[in-house]
């Protein structure tokens, strides 16, 4: 069986898309979980918050997002470099008029 081969990528698709319902609902269950210990004063989350911290880091990477934030981050920080471009020369001209009206 080739990786091109349409049965094995078939597959591949069931599996996936089987992992990630099971990856939902362990994350809901542990929400779920985490409001009843929350309800009941019997708290000790740190279990239920990794397992739904870990079921959603997995799912969002067989969704393929899980470098979504970081290219949001960095599409961020290009936009504020741009910005803080155009602002320079903003400042240039205001100072060039200023000299032109002055002198």
């Amino acid at each position: 069986m080739s990786l091109s081969d349409p049965e094995l990528k078939t597959l591949v698709e069931a599996i996936l898309a089987n992992e990630q319902k099971d990856l939902s609902l362990l994350c809901e269950k542990s929400r779920v979980e985490l409001h009843k210990k929350l309800d009941s004063g019997d708290l000790k989350p740190i279990e239920l918050i990794a397992c739904m911290d870990r079921t959603f880091q997995q799912r969002r990477i067989l969704e393929g997002k899980s470098t979504e934030n970081i290219g949001l981050i960095a599409q961020y920080h290009q936009t504020c470099a741009e910005i803080a471009r155009i602002r320079k020369e903003i400042e240039a001209l205001e100072a060039e008029i200023e000299a032109e009206e002055n002198g």
